[in-house]
């Protein structure tokens, strides 16, 4: 994927402006009256520059923040653009959870059959409920964080259980083998 033809062309004028034939000056070379060096590079700097084509703001942070003693060239440019990439806040709405009891239950409920049963093959999430350790209990946390709709109801059957502590932050009976629970 390259960057548009339109945006390569806008990045240039700035360069020029910028830096002014310092920049044109690395690309220029006219053949039959067409600068096909500044033709090829603006090709190679749409190439360079196309996985930006959806972080315009990360072009524009590097366009705003260049080097004030050399220009850069396509590699240097796109190295900016990442460093830029990398201090924009992506605008992702914060994920919200709310507690819902009735659902808290039957998940109890299901995970009571399945512990009774024994049969753990059946359970995807049986490691999430029975934390072992209180470094298996973080990893569970961290699930939740990255997976709340899966993994936050797991951390509430465990206070409901009264296995973690009421803010879900501590463990406080860890798991010590089949359906032997031990203070943590």
């Amino acid at each position: 994927m390259n960057l548009p033809s339109q945006w390569v062309e806008r990045i240039f004028a700035r360069l020029q402006g910028i830096y002014g034939t310092q920049f044109t000056s690395k690309f220029s070379r006219v053949e039959s009256g067409v600068d096909v060096g500044l033709l090829n590079a603006k090709e190679v700097w749409a190439e360079e520059l196309g996985g930006f084509a959806d972080q315009g703001e990360a072009i524009a942070h590097a366009l705003k923040n260049l080097p004030p003693d050399f220009c850069p060239n396509a590699m240097g440019f796109r190295e900016l653009c990442r460093d830029a990439a990398k201090r924009i806040e992506p605008k992702v709405p914060a994920l919200t959870y709310t507690y819902d009891q009735d659902k808290a239950k039957r998940f109890a409920d299901q995970l009571a059959d399945v512990v009774k049963s024994a049969n753990r093959s059946s359970d995807p999430v049986f490691w999430a409920t029975h934390p072992k350790s209180h470094l298996a209990f973080e990893y569970i946390r961290g699930a939740a964080a990255n997976n709340p709709t899966l993994f936050k109801p797991c951390i509430d059957h465990l206070i409901s259980e009264g296995k973690v502590s009421e803010d879900g932050k501590h463990l406080l009976r860890r798991y010590a083998g089949p359906g032997e629970w031990v203070k943590a």
